[in-house]
């Protein structure tokens, strides 16, 4: 009787999914004026899509479908075709989550149709693990395998597919928790993530009117300022050496302290380094050397005994001019 009604349930969602969609298709085609369009059109578009597929067995076409139906408009009746596509797919554990979402959020579900979802899901239990889920703090989202269970508390075991498993958790402020287990056929155990507070911080805006200067804070290397976007790191709290390098220009060091929370904003003016060449002084040094070197060089010449014919010494002006 039970599996009959459960039959019936099954056919009567599917046929429910063609007929809301004929519906609103016909509601198109009378309509005189395009009416505003609204989540709801596409929740039922996708509805329909996703029925037609699970009628053809395709039954991967036909999850998605129903997972897109749910995200634009959360029906109840998308649930249940979640559960039966997950079903036809092979994955238990996933489509008794799905039942049981179903029969939670159904307000009009009568005792006799409940009564057949229940005997649905005790045939599939017996071929995955179920899961305890006891985590810190409440909030925290939880995934398998990169698949989100949802936020903890968790009321009742989670149904897990057997095998080796990588739980993971995470919560804003927190530092990411993760356990990985190997669960056996039927097995029932319990799993317990705890995330620590993750150590206070602040974050460091960094802009600089050189890209892809070097920067380096407390001795680390943290990347390269960047062309429009400041460069945004976050540090931990407390006193930090700042150091940022580019080519061609002076090297910049300074100090800041940051608390909890803060975004300190930093803008930094990089001095491009003069070339020796263009010195003054340095070529005016240059020059006096020059000078004194053919003065004493013309010294010890006459300091040979040799009277030089008169006109043929060049004055220091003559020499300065070639």
């Amino acid at each position: 009787m039970v599996r009959s009604t459960f039959r019936t349930l099954a056919a009567r969602c599917v046929l429910a999914s063609l007929l809301v969609a004929s519906v609103a298709q016909g509601t198109i085609t009378r309509a005189q004026e395009p009416a505003e369009h609204h989540p709801r059109d596409d929740a039922r578009t996708l509805f329909r899509r996703g029925a037609e597929a699970y009628a053809d067995e395709r039954y991967a076409e036909a999850l998605e479908a129903f997972e897109a139906s749910y995200r634009a408009r959360e029906v109840p009746v998308v649930l249940f075709n979640l559960a039966q596509t997950l079903r036809a797919l092979d994955r238990p554990a996933e489509a008794i989550e799905a039942y049981r979402r179903y029969l939670q959020t159904d307000a009009e579900l009568d005792e006799e149709r409940r009564a057949a979802v229940d005997v649905v899901i005790a045939e599939l239990a017996p071929r995955v693990s179920f899961v305890r889920l006891e985590v810190f703090p409440d909030g925290a989202e939880v995934r398998v395998d990169g698949r989100s269970l949802g936020r903890a508390p968790f009321e009742e075991r989670v149904a897990i597919d057997p095998g080796e498993r990588r739980f993971e958790a995470s919560a804003e402020g927190h530092a990411e928790a993760a356990r990985t287990v190997i669960l056996a056929v039927g097995e029932r155990t319990t799993l317990r993530l705890a995330l620590r507070e993750a150590a206070p911080s602040g974050t460091l805006r960094l802009r600089a009117n050189v890209a892809g200067a070097s920067v380096v804070v407390d001795e680390e290397p943290h990347g390269v300022t960047l062309d429009a976007e400041p460069l945004e790191l976050r540090l931990s709290i407390g006193r930090h050496e700042l150091t940022i390098d580019a080519e061609g220009h002076s090297s910049h060091t300074e100090r800041f302290e940051l608390v909890r929370d803060e975004v300190r904003e930093l803008d930094v003016t990089l001095t491009r380094r003069e070339s020796l060449v263009g010195k003054w002084w340095l070529w005016a040094g240059v020059g006096g050397a020059v000078v004194v070197g053919v003065v004493i060089a013309l010294a010890v010449a006459l300091s040979g005994g040799a009277d030089p014919l008169e006109g043929t010494l060049p004055t220091v002006g003559a020499l300065w001019a070639r």
